[in-house]
């Protein structure tokens, strides 16, 4: 069975770990024996029972009260298997974010509708970088509508302000809000008699709904890329000697077979492919994409883990310069720290020579800023750019191929952005 893979959005105290919790509660997804353990734990810490505790491997994010790194948990719901990635909603974990959301085709955006909080800034910069990356449905979840007594109203503020930002920023992305209370298990599994007002399906089955929907849609656009998709990629992991030279790989695209004729990049090696075998089905002479591979070449090739193997006709050209998009975590100053300004590629490490500001947006607004300071690239700021490596690189545009086309940003060894190849 398909496991499908949802990133879930929200700011800390939004309600995030327990809509989680309860989801796995409802779905039988989880044990007795820890919702038993739960309860004794939250005996010990509070008044009520905290199924947020569930998703806390360690006291320590107990005691903290948020989730200090990601979480995910696997939730059957009729036929289908969702693994939810429960992802910090604090910028300064910002990276786990991502590396939760990169993944995914679908995002559960949790706002809580308790005054005070609502849809924050922060929360904008999450779905920007969510929506960046390529989640094609997201799920705007408006909890603690108990809070207002399940008022359309209160639901309806949020909504709209939710939805009119996912439009400004990507009208492609299909965005459906729904109104929930995920202490009191109102609108997870099935409708809620709190809620009558609404329209919407219960998250589950929304959920079910729009995964269905983008697999479809996958399928449509497939026939339309039957050449790219035709095309060899596969990502080096790892290398070892076990009777001969064996390349451990994670295959993207096409299929390899015994006798292919291949080239391997940046080191610009042609090789003969003398057997291939996939973790699960051993001596196999031909992989399906999208599988983790062992290859055999003709001989021992001097390549590394990073590397990428093509098929011979359809490689990538090299270029040192390349246009990109671009979200800064932290400040770039290029002109004060060129020198230390680097991207890794594929497990590349590559040095940046010239960054060309060519426009910057704020994630906030969704608006254009005026570029005020061309040398100086401000925290939680998108940017296109135009970008000049100290030496030729083979590039693939995130378009055609996401998992080759996407980089981090290091100034020195301080993490301070991410971006896509355009």
């Amino acid at each position: 069975m398909k496991k499908y893979k949802i990133v879930m959005l929200g700011e800390k105290d939004h309600g995030k770990s327990t809509l989680l919790a309860n989801l796995l509660i409802a779905s039988n997804s989880v044990s007795e024996e820890r919702i038993s353990e739960v309860k004794s734990i939250s005996k010990k810490n509070s008044t009520r029972f905290e199924p947020a505790y569930i998703l806390d491997a360690f006291s320590e994010e107990r005691n903290m009260g948020m989730t200090i790194d990601t979480t995910r948990a696997d939730i059957s719901y009729k036929n289908s298997i969702f693994e939810l990635i429960d992802v910090p909603g604090h910028l300064e974990l910002i990276k786990n974010m991502m590396t939760g959301a990169s993944d995914s085709e679908m995002a559960i955006l949790v706002v809580s509708a308790k005054n005070g909080e609502g849809f924050k800034p922060e929360t904008k910069r999450h779905l920007f970088i969510a929506m960046m990356f390529n989640v094609k449905a997201i799920i705007v979840v408006v909890n603690k509508l108990d809070e207002w007594g399940y008022n359309k109203e209160v639901f309806e503020k949020i909504k709209n302000q939710v939805i009119s930002y996912i439009n400004e920023i990507n009208p492609n992305v299909t965005a459906i809000a729904i109104p929930i209370s995920a202490y009191n298990n109102e609108n997870l599994i099935s409708k809620s008699k709190n809620i009558k007002w609404s329209n919407e399906k219960s998250l589950m089955e929304t959920i079910k709904t729009l995964k269905d929907k983008i697999e479809s849609d996958i399928k449509i656009n497939n026939k339309h890329k039957k050449g790219k998709d035709s095309q060899i990629r596969i990502l080096i992991q790892d290398i070892m000697q076990h009777r001969g030279q064996i390349v451990f790989g994670v295959n993207y695209s096409g299929k390899i077979k015994k006798k292919d004729k291949v080239k391997i990049l940046p080191e610009n090696i042609t090789a003969v492919v003398k057997s291939v075998s996939s973790t699960n089905t051993q001596n196999s002479s031909e992989m399906q994409k999208i599988k983790n591979i062992s290859i055999r070449f003709d001989r021992e090739l001097d390549i590394k883990r990073g590397d990428v193997i093509y098929d011979i006709h359809s490689a990538p050209a090299y270029t040192k310069k390349f246009r990109a998009e671009i979200f800064a975590i932290n400040a770039i100053d290029i002109r004060k720290n060129l020198e230390k300004i680097r991207v890794v590629l594929n497990n590349n490490d590559k040095k940046i020579i010239g960054i060309k500001i060519l426009s910057a947006l704020s994630p906030i607004t969704g608006k254009e800023i005026p570029a005020s300071n061309s040398n100086k690239i401000a925290p939680n700021t998108y940017i296109d750019a135009e970008i000049t490596l100290n030496s030729t690189y083979p590039m693939e545009k995130f378009s055609t191929f996401e998992n080759l086309g996407r980089f981090i940003i290091f100034v020195g060894d301080k993490f301070s952005g991410i971006g896509r190849i355009k």
